[in-house]
């Protein structure tokens, strides 16, 4: 709210901001503990995710305060659509986690998600990231013992990961900023005031 009397804006100014943001994520998850044998272990987790996210956004500009005081829309004499916008995004995944362990000493992982996102071009929609690990506890492998040293462990991994956008951005484009004070902000859809 800028109000009435100042200098740059003597009639006063008002803007109104609404912005809502939903997210809904939904997990499944199956897992395994199962001893192969006397000495060898597996684990494996399994499952799939859901992901929903929502943005509405809706903006409005308007002059000539008539009561000074009241900080309402009502309470000007001209409003103008001052930009706003609206986006849904979606992800679907699936990933694997497969553990697998020697007398308790020696362990490998081997993970993996694969990724869609509806905000990719649908050709490009789909994307795998997997890894692996592994570790050695030599203490327990090579029965070290003393009261200097009780526990060492080494481990290596080798991951990917991956990443998308935001929606609704697969090519270049423009943007039109306008400054109003020291902020900027960004007008989108309608450009001030008009649809076409």
């Amino acid at each position: 709210v800028i109000p009435s009397g100042s200098v740059n804006w003597p009639v006063g100014l008002m803007t109104e901001d609404d912005i809502a943001r939903s997210e809904i994520d939904a997990n499944l998850l199956f897992t395994v503990n199962k001893n192969l044998t006397e000495r060898i272990g597996l684990k494996v987790i399994t499952g799939h995710n859901a992901n929903q996210r929502t943005i509405d956004r809706q903006s409005f500009q308007g002059t000539g305060i008539i009561v000074r005081g009241i900080h309402d829309m009502d309470n000007l004499q001209t409003v103008i659509p001052n930009g706003g916008g609206f986006s849904k995004v979606r992800y679907q995944a699936v990933f694997a986690d497969v553990g697998l362990s020697y007398d308790n000493w020696a362990f490998l992982n081997l993970v993996g998600r694969n990724d869609w996102h509806s905000g990719l071009p649908a050709d490009e929609r789909s994307f795998f990231y997997p890894g692996v690990s592994g570790s050695l506890v030599l203490t327990d492998a090579f029965d070290m013992s003393s009261d200097f040293l009780n526990f060492v462990k080494v481990r290596a991994g080798l991951a990917t990961s991956g990443n998308d956008l935001n929606p609704y951005l697969t090519q270049t484009v423009f943007f039109t900023n306008s400054r109003l004070g020291n902020n900027i902000a960004s007008l989108d859809f309608p450009f001030r005031g008009t649809n076409a």
